[in-house]
């Protein structure tokens, strides 16, 4: 930069000492050139530590979704990613795991319907009571565990994550399951035990694709027989102790010879 400066310097006394024409005029407009010249140097060696969406103020949907479910439970940080985040610095375009396990939260807004890229989502060892119908947005969701919280039931819009393959809900006490879960024909896993279930819908037979269900310690007094044709669950992980099941299909109490559950009997809590 020395270097530069003297360098401008000569350029300058070169004017002024020989008698150029409008030699004034030729003076001015070196000393403009070169003052351009510094300013853009200076700029460009300058490095820019924030985001410009921060600069303005402005702050993507997801990250707004993300704030908004801090907001309602009083928290200042969240898991975002798999990356301990503090609220002003959650400004990603697009979030796809979010996990806020062991946190204190009592709600989850409406908002995060807005989180339509999310899939994956952990919400265990909480104190929500129930989970809003606009989760039916987050149509990209494959993953959500909610075990150990208080939750007494599901919304309808369920039945709209069509790609969701794991749903464990375990130690709640959800008393029933909406029927719209039957559309969501991907899923693979389902815990639901040690929740207060005294019936299942029928619409469980949709879910052809399902291997493992841990139906056990609810308040089941029958199995719909539709569950039949959750023919996977055969070679699979059917749970169903401590319930009040004093009879299974058929089928089922076959495929419970070939099952990690062999005294299911015993538990039953029958009249």
């Amino acid at each position: 930069m020395q270097k530069t400066f003297r360098f401008c310097r000569r350029i300058i006394y070169a004017f002024s000492v020989y008698n150029y024409p409008y030699k004034t005029l030729s003076i001015l407009w070196v000393s403009i050139c070169l003052m351009m010249f510094f300013l853009f140097i200076i700029g460009c060696g300058k490095k820019e530590t924030t985001a410009p969406t921060q600069i303005l103020g402005v702050y993507s949907k997801d990250s707004l979704a993300v704030r908004h479910i801090l907001d309602a439970n009083g928290l200042s940080s969240v898991v975002v990613g798999g990356t301990v985040s503090r609220r002003d610095q959650i400004n990603q375009d697009r979030i796809g795991e979010l996990n806020v396990q062991k946190m204190g939260i009592t709600v989850i807004p409406p908002e995060i319907g807005q989180l339509t890229g999310l899939h994956t989502l952990y919400l265990d060892s909480n104190a929500i009571t129930a989970l809003p119908a606009e989760i039916g947005n987050c149509v990209a969701l494959t993953v959500i565990t909610a075990s150990n919280n208080n939750l007494t039931a599901l919304p309808a819009a369920i039945g709209k994550l069509t790609a969701l393959k794991i749903l464990s809900l375990s130690h709640n006490s959800i008393a029933s399951l909406p029927s719209e879960l039957g559309a969501v024909q991907v899923l693979t896993t389902l815990k639901l035990d040690f929740n207060s279930l005294s019936t299942l819908p029928s619409s469980i037979g949709a879910l052809k694709l399902m291997q493992v269900a841990y139906l056990n310690n609810n308040g089941l007094t029958a199995l719909p027989s539709e569950i039949t044709q959750c023919t996977l669950l055969k070679g699979g992980i059917l749970t169903v102790a401590y319930n009040k099941l004093c009879s299974l299909p058929e089928v089922i109490t076959l495929w419970m010879t070939n099952n990690t559950e062999l005294n299911w009997q015993s538990t039953q809590q029958c009249p």
